[in-house]
């Protein structure tokens, strides 16, 4: 008997509790654009992801003892996403799902992690481009809506501190700093310098995560997968306004029917999911300066 046969249930779809643990939680650790500092998930059951947004809020002014205190409205408006789908397909010999043991599903299992990881990250940091099934990204919204901060890092980190004081401007808090790979490496490369001497790196090792460095208290978060999409690009991120909308009915399966004649079962994976940026200026972009 077989690792799958005995943990699929009916027409070869894995139990919830499995698509949670073989999939969706890996993949929340794999992904950048799910981590807690960089936005927020929202689940949903429909594919219309409705998201929140404050567009003023209430007004409050000082009033004499006894008196009337004058009644204001915030205006609470919702932006509606549509969830695209996301899928993976992988092959396996029957003979060796045959001789698996349960590690081997985890392996197994991991390869369309960071396929749907790396399809995750580049949607969310890059553009749809002229591709329809694929969700609008960040690269997607224009220099003009978003706040810009242009950075030359022959200053320091001066447009580090320059993004958090644009970010204060508008009540949005950055979290974190996302980076890609080459930029990661750059910034690990700027040293302080006495008389000439370079004596340490300006970037501060982060006391929670080993080997993750920090900036003016804020985790630099690299994205791998998104290394084309980022390019020198950073962002300051702000989870309260940026989000991940994320259908609940994710779904593994398997199936030998479609490669029957080559005594192999195929294994799939699917959900639906779109980031969602309904506060435009809030979203804080960092390019290299002209």
């Amino acid at each position: 008997m077989s690792l799958l046969t005995t943990t699929v249930g009916a027409g070869g779809v894995f139990p919830p509790e499995m698509v949670k643990s073989l999939v969706l939680e890996p993949l929340r650790d794999a992904a950048v654009c799910f981590d807690s500092t960089v936005s927020t998930t929202i689940n949903s059951a429909s594919n219309e992801i409705h998201v929140p947004v404050v567009a003023s809020d209430p007004d409050a002014d000082w009033v004499a003892e006894n008196a009337e205190i004058s009644i204001s409205d915030g205006v609470l408006r919702t932006a509606v996403y549509q969830a695209k789908k996301v899928a993976g397909l992988t092959q396996l010999s029957n003979e060796a799902l045959a001789d698996s043991d349960p590690a081997a599903l985890d392996v197994l299992m991991s390869g369309l992690v960071e396929s749907l990881a790396r399809r995750f990250d580049q949607a969310y940091f890059g553009s749809k481009g002229g591709n329809a099934n694929k969700p609008n990204g960040l690269a997607d919204l224009l220099d003009a809506d978003v706040t810009h901060v242009e950075y030359d890092f022959t200053d320091g980190l001066d447009a580090f501190a320059a993004a958090l004081a644009e970010a204060g401007k508008i009540g949005a808090e950055i979290k974190s700093w996302v980076v890609g790979p080459d930029t990661a490496l750059a910034l690990r490369r700027l040293k302080e310098s006495s008389n000439g001497s370079s004596i340490r790196g300006l970037l501060d090792p982060d006391p929670t995560v080993a080997g993750r460095d920090m900036i003016y208290g804020r985790p630099v978060i690299v994205a791998n997968y998104a290394a084309t999409e980022l390019g020198t690009t950073i962002y300051g991120a702000v989870p309260a306004r940026q989000f991940i909308g994320l259908r609940s009915d994710a779904e593994v399966a398997v199936s030998d029917l479609p490669k029957f004649s080559s005594d192999a079962t195929m294994v799939r994976a699917k959900m639906r999911a779109t980031p969602a940026f309904p506060s435009p200026l809030s979203v804080i972009r960092m390019t290299p300066a002209a």
